[in-house]
């Protein structure tokens, strides 16, 4: 009996490094793929272009959300962008817009 519980010890100790190994070389091998991916240009979590959200005038220049300020968000933006618009609920449940544009 001694001589069959050593052996299955002996059998259970090679599958734990054998799957120990594995586990390495699957490791290794994903690593290495990853690496050889092409990198994007822009450090976001998804790789995509940052969305920029901006509130408020341009300093010393235009008032907070005035048309001038939102016009020259447009001409300055990269292609995508959004504007904000400050949009409330009133008590009586209307809308208002805080902003010129």
């Amino acid at each position: 009996m001694n001589f069959r519980r050593g052996k299955t010890t002996i059998i259970g100790l090679r599958a734990s490094t054998a799957l120990l190994i594995g586990v390495v070389l699957i490791q290794l091998f994903a690593t290495q793929i990853y690496a050889q991916r092409p990198r994007s240009p822009w450090q976001t979590l998804s790789g995509e272009t940052p969305l920029v959200i901006a509130r408020g005038g341009f300093s010393g220049l235009f008032p907070d959300s005035s048309l001038d300020a939102y016009n020259f968000a447009k001409l300055t933006s990269v292609p995508g962008y959004v504007l904000w618009c400050d949009v409330q609920l009133t008590y009586m449940l209307i809308k208002t817009s805080l902003t010129d544009y």
